[in-house]
């Protein structure tokens, strides 16, 4: 890892927590799966403060771009779970691709456990406006 660590925003890391609890029941194994290694990397990863953030963290609605073992190119926004949309690149969070990507870096790669595809993030793009609405119905 780039910084040695999972990097997460406050204020992000407690919206995570929130959809990491409320979806605690899915009863489907790959959702399942996403979801405890997103818990777990939320355990591990320094939480700071917004101004503290390295521009090039992935973080909720950060645009990614990703290569393949066959240099294929991806393109991704990670976003809330009710705004997935992987025809326009929308990927949530909670999936398994955005649990990986949240909290890596430009550089990082992520290893996939069940066959030997890998992916690096090439680049991350901060979010064009900070997150509108996104903390409106959660009181810190």
């Amino acid at each position: 890892m780039k910084y040695g660590s999972l990097i997460v925003e406050k204020k992000e890391y407690l919206v995570i927590k929130r959809i990491l609890n409320f979806h605690k029941h899915y009863e489907d194994v790959a959702h399942k799966n996403a979801l405890a290694q997103l818990s777990n990397k939320m355990e591990q990863a320094i939480i700071v403060g917004d101004d503290e953030m390295p521009k090039d963290v992935v973080r909720l609605y950060s645009e990614v771009r990703v290569s393949t073992i066959n240099d294929a190119v991806q393109h991704y926004q990670l976003v809330m779970p009710m705004e997935e949309n992987l025809k326009d690149g929308s990927l949530s969070v909670v999936s398994t691709l955005g649990a990986k990507l949240i909290g890596l870096a430009s550089g990082d790669e992520i290893k996939n456990e069940t066959n030997s595809d890998s992916f690096k993030i090439i680049e991350v793009k901060e979010p064009k406006q900070k997150q509108s609405g996104l903390y409106s119905q959660i009181d810190f």
